[in-house]
């Protein structure tokens, strides 16, 4: 009786649930739609992509642009360092978000372990601003298909110098004040998708 009351409620459901039925994840798909809809805010930061040809041709290049940028009501001091490698870290999956992921691109940068070391490679960020990348995948790193892709930013240098020329003495005199607290953390951009199409005939 159990089982024949089975046959009749699994044909329901699968009804209900036609993604279901084609062997999609329902909620890996809702997951995918939100993280399309807007990019997560962590402590006023916010990273967005969007790409400038959303369809294009195996033999040409997949070109982004990154905003990063505060959304909070006060200035922040952020890490300038922005290339893929080095603060920036892209990640494609195939079947615009549902299946495996084809490309992740290596993380993490060694913190300097001499304070003195740390640069001026930061940009104060007033209310509403935001500081700009162009990342530019080369042709011939995906195969034809449709993509969602995501950047992720990261810092977690806690400070750098305020400026390149303190002298020894300035250095010694000032202590902390010398350096410039950043923003640290990761922030996940929004999803976009990218359709790669078969490479054009010459």
């Amino acid at each position: 009786m159990k089982q024949n009351g089975w046959l009749v409620i699994l044909p329901v459901l699968l009804l209900l649930c036609p993604a279901c039925k084609n062997g999609a994840d329902p909620w890996r798909e809702d997951i995918m739609n939100a993280r399309r809809a807007a990019p997560e805010v962590v402590r006023g930061m916010r990273l967005r992509i969007e790409p400038v040809e959303d369809e294009v041709s195996a033999d040409q290049p997949v070109v982004l642009w990154v905003f990063l940028e505060n959304a909070s009501k006060m200035d922040k001091a952020v890490s300038t360092e922005m290339a893929i490698g080095n603060g920036l870290y892209l990640e494609a999956i195939s079947e615009r978000g549902l299946g495996p992921v084809v490309f992740k691109s290596a993380r993490g940068y060694p913190l300097p372990t001499d304070p003195a070391a740390r640069l001026v490679h930061y940009t104060a960020l007033a209310p509403g601003h935001y500081i700009g990348r162009v990342v530019v995948l080369p042709p011939g790193g995906f195969e034809p298909g449709e993509y969602a892709i995501s950047i992720t930013y990261e810092n977690h240098i806690p400070s750098c110098l305020a400026k390149r020329d303190f002298t020894s003495d300035e250095l010694v005199a000032l202590a902390e004040a010398a350096y410039v607290r950043l923003w640290t953390g990761e922030l996940m951009s929004n999803l976009v998708d990218v359709k790669i199409t078969a490479a054009q005939s010459r």
